[in-house]
């Protein structure tokens, strides 16, 4: 048997399929063969459930035989289309790539049909340039031309989109029915990493396919994730669009006509993983852990990780620096039942990381006390996941209790050993904070920004302000000595900003009876009628509940009062984004952010209005500026001391945060880069 790669990439090839995944293939061929086209087939499942693996192995018996079954393949990774260009291009971007493919092929077999591609690319080219004010307004405030270019493709409005599918048609038909060695069966178009690109992009992926390429002789098989597609559609429509799932399923199933789901549940991976802890020499096959040792195993593992494949593999790899280390150190793994407490504890890291705390403060686990127990148990899990914690939690006593290796002795120094695999994904529980020091130096935009807005309104004298997520404190002060008879109340989430905007407050001589900085979150304020103004720079959008957010506000002002806050706009730094996802993909940092969706609120123009207007504000009004950054001279470096932020605390420790902050300023010095900015300026008042 050839030993398992347990490196993070789809299997290739039917021999490397330990999961026995190929009958799955067979089926599915089998399927698209005997099918009349066109047919869109969607393998549906979680981020490393083996759907790029599933479609490699479908790909090969499909396309990589002579045969009058034969199809001819086009393969495209959506998550490389989306790293080359803007959300607003991903429509001409994709129907290119996917021509020139077709092409490719043709010309691959000495079939020439340039005029009739360059037919195609001439009327593509007219489209694009007919709605390029649509795309635009992708980027602007107007939410009904958003919503118009969110649906383009709407045959009812863009009936040129026909004449171009017809087009395509044509072409397909004369390359089918061509005696030089194309495919009689047509083409299959794989669609990969659907799963692994925003959600809106990947609802532009689904309509173009719908609108352009549902053709005679085409096949598409997509590798999604339902999840992703539902957030897409909310987006699009609302999040109570029509006040339940119904809406979006019908979406999705005019799309898919077979849909698929992973089959992760039956995944047999017993021999799987055993065969990988052979392999990697965690435990010897010659003298391989007796029956009752191995089901341990392979419980542990259903408890904790489950049978995501790609999470299996960075298990096994976490495993092998143990054994590597520990080969060269202790020698504390010298036999099956060390190796078992050690396999515990790293599962326990990636699962329940709570739980692994609770060893690490007493390992002693018959002398934990009530609030110990308490915490072993993280009750943000739903009733399932608790289930299976409490089950992992009794399995570790039972595994504890039989081997009479293991004692307290032992145990210290395996969980000591375990710190160096630390692979826990919730460590938002101590995040890191903004650091008051690095902001002073580098918050030229924010300052820039603060200013505009004060500039903006009128400050009546003896007036009561209140300065939400007050920073650094610099444009509190610039506030204060616009009208130094004004009080003002300040508060940021950061303890450090706090010491920082009372040093410049002193530096300035500003009294602390004038102007009061203290630490707060936001969300938690709970005044009432207390504030003339209420005051908020480049703050607001990181607080996701903004419905809350600004009824809280909305409550703490006077009647009369007033509101102005300047945040984020849709969109905003978008350019920056990327190659953050760029700088995280380069470091194979996906796995820490699987179905974690970046933290901001970044409205329109209009959902910012509708919402304050809902809450019961009046006289609402919202300024959009969008500008292409440059105005900011410091913006890479702000951005890497604020925005950069809640990345660096999806990740379990310094090492990997500093590489990511070291890629992510590489790439943004070796390319141009999209520094795209879109700000809200908002003014209301409650009444009397």
């Amino acid at each position: 048997m050839s030993r398992i790669d347990i490196r993070d990439i789809p299997i290739i090839h039917e021999e490397d399929d330990y999961l026995n995944i190929e009958k799955y293939a067979d089926a599915l061929t089998r399927f698209i063969v005997t099918s009349d086209t066109p047919i869109t087939i969607s393998l549906q499942g979680e981020w490393g459930s083996g759907k790029s693996s599933l479609m490699n192995i479908i790909k090969k018996k499909l396309c990589d035989h002579d045969s009058d079954e034969k199809f001819e393949a086009i393969w495209i990774n959506t998550w490389e289309l989306y790293l080359q260009g803007e959300e607003k291009d991903i429509i001409e971007h994709l129907s290119y790539l996917i021509l020139k493919e077709i092409n490719r092929i043709a010309k691959s077999k000495n079939i020439i049909l340039e005029k009739e591609f360059d037919d195609i690319f001439s009327s593509f080219k007219r489209y694009f340039f007919k709605t390029s004010d649509i795309l635009m307004s992708m980027t602007g405030a107007d939410e009904e031309a958003r919503k118009q270019a969110l649906g383009m493709f709407n045959q009812g409005e863009h009936t040129y989109v026909s004449q171009i599918r017809n087009k395509i048609a044509k072409v397909i038909d004369i390359l089918v029915h061509s005696e030089n060695g194309i495919s009689k069966k047509g083409f299959v178009f794989f669609i990969d990493d659907l799963d692994r690109i925003q959600p809106s992009f990947a609802i532009k992926v689904l309509e173009v396919l719908k609108n352009l390429f549902v053709i005679e002789n085409c096949v598409f098989v997509l590798a999604v994730d339902y999840e992703v597609i539902l957030k897409g559609l909310k987006s699009k429509y609302g999040e109570d669009y029509d006040e339940n799932d119904k809406t979006y399923r019908s979406y999705f199933d005019k799309l898919i006509q077979l849909p698929f789901v992973m089959p992760i549940s039956k995944y047999n991976i017993n021999k799987y993983v055993m065969q990988v802890l052979y392999d990697i020499g965690y435990f010897e096959e010659s003298h391989a852990p007796n029956n009752r040792y191995q089901a341990y195993v392979i419980k542990t593992i259903n408890l904790t990780v489950g049978k995501n494949p790609r999470v299996i593999k960075r298990l096994m790899n976490a495993v092998k620096l143990s054994k590597i280390f520990d080969d060269s150190n202790e020698g504390l793994l010298c036999n099956d039942g060390m190796k078992l407490a050690n396999l515990i504890f790293v599962c326990m890291q990636m699962a329940y990381p709570k739980m692994y705390d609770v060893f690490e403060q007493n390992i002693h686990y018959k002398t934990w006390t009530k609030e110990q127990q308490d915490m072993a148990y993280d009750e943000t899990f739903n009733k399932f996941r608790l289930t299976q914690q409490k089950q992992f939690l009794d399995l570790i006593f039972e595994v504890f209790e039989y081997d009479e290796n293991i004692n307290k002795e032992t145990l210290e120094k395996i969980i000591a050993l375990s710190v160096l695999t630390n692979m826990s994904y919730n460590v938002d529980d101590d995040p890191l904070m903004y650091n008051g020091q690095e902001y002073n130096l580098s918050s030229e935009t924010q300052s820039q920004q603060g200013s505009t807005l004060i500039d903006m309104i009128e400050l009546n004298k003896g007036i009561r302000v209140l300065d939400v997520g007050c920073g650094n404190g610099k444009t509190t002060l610039e506030l204060y000595s616009k009208n130094p008879s004004i009080n003002i109340d300040a508060f940021d989430l950061s303890l450090s900003q706090i010491k920082v905007a009372k040093n410049n407050q002193e530096a300035l001589g500003v009294p602390e009876s004038q102007v009061h900085f203290y630490q707060k979150n936001a969300i938690t304020i709970d005044y009432e009628k207390k504030y003339d103004l209420i005051f908020s720079n480049a703050t607001l959008h990181w607080v996701t509940e903004a419905k809350e957010m600004y009824g809280k506000l909305y409550k703490a002002l006077k009647p009369e009062g007033k509101l102005a806050v300047h945040q984020g706009g849709f969109r905003s730094y978008s350019g920056l984004h990327k190659v953050v996802l760029q700088a995280i993909h380069n470091l194979d940092l996906e796995p820490y952010f699987e179905n974690w969706e970046y933290p901001i609120y970044y409205p329109t123009s209009d959902e910012m209005e509708h919402m304050l207007l809902e809450i019961g504000y009046e006289n609402v009004r919202v300024i959009s500026h969008v500008t292409d950054g440059k105005e900011h001279l410091n913006l890479i470096d702000n951005f890497k001391n604020a925005s950069l932020l809640p990345y660096l605390n999806k990740l379990p420790d310094v090492v990997s945060r500093e590489n990511l902050t070291t890629e992510y300023y590489d790439l943004c010095t070796s390319q141009e880069i999209d520094t795209y900015t879109h700000r809200l300026y908002i003014f209301a008042k409650r009444g009397a």
